[in-house]
């Protein structure tokens, strides 16, 4: 079994040499660890807890999930940007110039779907608590899924201008959504 392979590899290493993500046969299995008596469990089990630091933002209040996105996504135009230079087919939901609030939408909905939700399952199981009830994702999801059904806006009519070629991310985040964070916002 994977998992098992997984475990004794990671055995024969120190903490600080076991750097490799969690994958999701393991994120799915994760409820079986025993953190409380094996180290390796402990060593993947704060694997995964980075992977959802890093991955995290849309558990977050909708208006902190927006400015990431923004910001997620213009890493995705820069990707794009490189791979039209190279005269290769452009990923999707990673080309500027076709782009839209609503394929955005889109991208975060599968997002939520096929790469956040099962982690904050698998974590929710571990720790015996719904993650989703305390956080943000569920209220996310809807907002998302409302973008891209073009009932809210993401950004909007400035949706090109934020995301142009060279444009700097951070004041166009301020722009977009403003520069403050509020109290209810920092609280996940």
């Amino acid at each position: 079994m994977q998992l098992s392979n997984n475990r004794q590899q990671q055995q024969q290493q120190s903490p600080s040499q076991s750097t490799v993500a969690p994958s999701s046969l393991q994120l799915r299995q994760i409820s079986s660890l025993d953190i409380a008596k094996s180290e390796a469990d402990r060593i993947l089990f704060l694997q995964g807890l980075l992977v959802c630091a890093d991955m995290g933002n849309q558990c977050r209040h909708i208006s902190i999930a927006r400015k990431a996105t923004l910001a997620v996504q213009s890493e995705f135009f820069g990707q794009g940007d490189r791979e039209r230079d190279r005269k290769l087919p452009v990923s999707k939901f990673m080309d500027r110039n076709t782009s839209s609030d609503s394929e955005v939408g889109q991208s975060q909905m599968g997002y939520i779907d096929f790469l956040l939700g099962p982690v904050v399952d698998a974590a929710s199981t571990l720790l015996r608590i719904d993650l989703r009830a305390k956080m943000e994702i569920n209220n996310n999801r809807k907002f998302w899924e409302q973008v891209s059904k073009k009932e809210l806006p993401f950004i909007g009519e400035k949706f090109k201008e934020y995301t142009c070629p060279g444009v700097d991310i951070l004041s166009a985040i301020e722009h977009a959504f403003g520069p403050h964070i509020t109290q209810e916002e920092a609280i996940p």
